[in-house]
């Protein structure tokens, strides 16, 4: 059953033959079995709607884990190591090593949202602040959260707001998320965005901006398709 749901949205996703499928979910059950032991946590396919989503997506069980896991609220600890890891230059614990490698395979498999730009509210260091500059490209290593909903609008004055331009990296998760119905656009680890503008939050304390960030690609091109986006 799992092989022929996952073999059904292979095929749907325009990929070709079974041989090709096969070689593919060779490495994604590799893939998980490094997950299971690595993180100790694996969901079984073991409800319809669980299969239902490995048939519209063709995500496997270690895939699932990780968006379910992340969204419920390992979201910080991982994010926490990538960024460190990133600073630092230290090798990432294999535990968030493999948790990086087996979200960013599941979310390849999701939609890429680039109807409108996604929203994300936050707070930033002040080293991370002052790379956010007009035309500044920056590399964000974590995995980024922000939402597609037209009234999700942080109405605290403390935090920086991003209008963020997707390229392809940013996808639609909300149909995996364990909070279901934020509409949450997740951007893959090592996404990153060209500094579009800069502006004072309006009505916002001193020093928190309102930021537009188009992604791009590694030669530094912008690569969102939206066309208020140059």
């Amino acid at each position: 059953k799992r092989l022929l749901a996952r073999y059904r949205a292979f095929l749907d996703n325009g990929h070709g033959t079974s041989p090709e499928y096969c070689a593919e979910n060779e490495a994604s059950q590799r893939r998980d079995a490094a997950y299971a032991k690595a993180v100790g946590s694996l969901f079984a396919f073991n409800g319809e709607d669980q299969w239902q989503l490995a048939r519209n997506f063709g995500v496997s069980e270690g895939e699932l884990t990780a968006m379910r896991l992340y969204t419920a609220n390992e979201y910080g600890a991982v994010n926490d190591a990538l960024r460190a890891n990133a600073e630092s230059g230290r090798p990432l614990s294999e535990k968030y090593r493999v948790f990086r490698e087996v979200l960013n395979a599941g979310m390849d498999r999701m939609p890429a949202y680039t109807k409108r730009p996604a929203r994300r509210f936050t707070y930033l260091p002040a080293k991370a602040l002052a790379e956010h500059q007009v035309g500044a490209i920056v590399t964000y290593a974590a995995f980024t959260s922000a939402s597609k909903m037209e009234d999700w609008r942080w109405k605290g004055k403390d935090r920086h707001a991003f209008t963020l331009y997707n390229g392809g990296s940013g996808k639609d998760i909300d149909a995996i998320s364990s909070n279901p119905g934020e509409g949450e656009i997740l951007f893959k680890a090592g996404t990153r965005f060209k500094v579009i503008s800069r502006e004072a939050r309006p009505g916002s304390e001193a020093g928190v901006y309102e930021f537009v960030l188009a992604e791009v690609d590694e030669q530094g091109a912008v690569i969102a398709s939206l066309p208020q986006v140059r």
